[in-house]
């Protein structure tokens, strides 16, 4: 009957060690998951940010080059020596 129940309590140690290792292993992949998922957010974040910004800014960029081009070409060119 002794032996009995220090088999079973050996049995259970050895389950509760498989369970706790495969938990914490458990957590590890869940928290790598959520880690990439973080960055994939952060990555596609900016890079809406970025077209947005794009959307705004180029349009006058282009103005600006626009202006600066024409009035280069106002510019009279001065003959070299």
């Amino acid at each position: 009957m002794e032996i009995e129940m220090e088999m079973e309590a050996e049995i259970e140690a050895r389950i509760s060690v498989k369970l706790d290792l495969m938990l914490k292993k458990m957590d590890d992949w869940i928290k790598r998951m959520d880690e990439e998922k973080i960055k994939d957010e952060r990555r596609r974040s900016k890079s809406e940010l970025w077209t947005r910004f794009a959307k705004i800014r180029l349009p006058e960029v282009e103005k600006e080059d626009l202006v600066q081009e024409k009035d280069l070409e106002q510019v009279p060119q001065e003959g070299g020596l």
